[in-house]
This record gives C-alpha cells, sequence and structure tokens, in this order.
C-alpha cells in the first residue's frame, strides 16, 4: 500500500502479494478501509475502520478498457487481465501443462503489476488505486478482498 497525501485528497495504490491473490482480486474486488490510529496526538483507546467504498473495487469492464486501447500500459494490463492461451483447457493431469499454466499466470501477474506502477490510469482501470476525498490526518488504509463465499 502507498499513499500520496496531497492537498484535499490522499492518493492510494497498492498490489496485490501473489498471482493468486491478483486472480482473487480480480474476481471478487477490493476493499479499502480506513484507519485512525491517532486523534489528537493520542492513540485512540480503540480503533475501527471505515469503509471508503460502498462496494468492492473491481478491475474495469473490457469496453472501458477498450476506449484507453492507444495507451502502450492499458493495452498490456488489459491483455494479462483478458486473454489467456490456457483459457478452458484443462491440464489432463498432464504436469507440463500443469507447469505451462502456472509460468503463464505468473507472467501475466507480473506484467499486469509493471503495467499499473508505470501509469496510474492502468492501475485504476485494474482497481488497483483511488482516490481518498474525504481524509483524515495520519490514516492507515487496509486492503482486503472480501471472504469468498461458496
Amino acid at each position: 500500500m502507498l499513499g500520496s497525501p496531497r492537498q484535499e485528497t490522499v492518493l492510494l495504490r497498492w498490489a496485490p502479494a501473489s498471482p493468486a491473490v491478483w486472480r482473487l482480486g480480480n474476481e471478487y474486488g477490493y476493499q479499502v478501509e480506513r484507519y485512525t490510529i491517532l486523534r489528537d496526538g493520542e492513540i485512540p483507546d480503540s480503533v475501527w475502520g471505515v469503509a471508503l467504498l460502498n462496494e468492492p473495487l473491481r478491475p474495469k469492464a473490457l469496453e472501458v478498457w477498450e476506449s484507453h486501447a492507444g495507451d502502450r500500459y492499458v493495452a498490456i494490463a488489459a491483455e494479462c487481465l483478458f486473454d489467456s492461451y490456457f483459457r478452458g483447457i484443462t491440464s489432463g493431469g498432464n504436469p507440463h501443462v500443469v507447469y505451462q499454466m502456472y509460468k503463464e499466470e505468473q507472467h501475466r501477474y507480473s506484467f499486469a503489476m509493471y503495467a499499473a506502477d508505470q501509469s496510474i490510469l492502468t492501475a485504476e482501470l485494474s482497481g488497483l488505486y483511488m482516490s481518498d476525498k474525504t481524509p483524515i490526518p495520519i490514516i492507515c488504509p487496509e486492503i482486503s478482498t472480501p471472504p469468498c463465499s461458496g
């Protein structure tokens, strides 16, 4: 989690720690909460989170991405999110296919994170960036994926 305070907003950018967390975040989204850790120079007796969003932040739909196709970082991340050689293919128990699927996911994750690091627009479309326009001095935001149901 990176935060960059401005006069009237705090810019927040985060990255999932692994391809598995990235996949979950793409599917279920990210819930962003703000925690006050210091009030009037004192640590409060109780700390509670305030949700900054009404619903989890997810990557935008492909149609939104297509309107920014001229941006190379948007194109890289879109390819990572929406295209896969192995989509719909099962491994059939073949260890070579399993390994290739694993390596493809690793590469897609790495390129998607690189593209989001290079472009705020790409990070925003990826669901990895937001601007908190209701900042309270000295905050500690937390990012999590909603619990999976099923």
